[in-house]
């Protein structure tokens, strides 16, 4: 018959033995993603290369005061401007439909395809006859409401 526990053990692994543990699993996980680890070795590469790499270690050296002008820079109005700008952009590119889009990119090769017939007859009687054109006047109308609203907003005190 066995003999009783008397004592449970906990063994603790030692120092040596969980640094070899965590050297073949970073073996592993190397072996495993290969191709990954290539392609980051040639970007540090070429920041080498480039001195882009004594660059990003000056950077980060120098965080704090970076920081400090960058965010000066962004508190200028100029920046916000920029900003304010890319916000609008983006809002509008968003609400933009894809199907007109690809319309209206067919249209203008359709026009670019029949450009030269404009170069043969007399500009100034084919402007006069554009104008005649209502898809010329929508686009005319169009752009004079952007140019409205562009300069009731540089006409507001900030």
């Amino acid at each position: 018959m066995a003999k009783p526990i008397q004592k449970i053990e906990l063994k603790q692994p030692t120092l040596q033995q969980i640094e070899d543990a965590q050297i073949a699993n970073l073996l592993h996980e190397l072996a495993h993603n290969e191709e990954a680890l290539k392609k980051v070795l040639s970007i540090v590469q070429q920041l080498e290369k480039m001195g882009g790499l004594d660059a990003v270690d000056s950077l980060l050296k120098a965080r704090t005061e970076v920081t400090h002008v960058v965010v000066d820079q962004v508190q200028k109005q100029p920046a916000q401007n920029l900003i304010l700008l890319v916000q609008a952009l983006a809002g509008i590119g968003a609400s933009i439909d894809g199907e007109r889009t690809k319309a209206f990119l067919s249209d203008i090769k359709q026009q670019q395809q029949e450009a030269p017939a404009f170069k043969k007859s007399h500009p100034l009687l084919r402007v006069l006859k554009l104008m005649k054109d209502p898809d010329t006047w929508r686009a005319v109308t169009f752009l004079l409401v952007i140019l409205k609203s562009l300069g009731s907003v540089l006409k507001k005190p900030r």
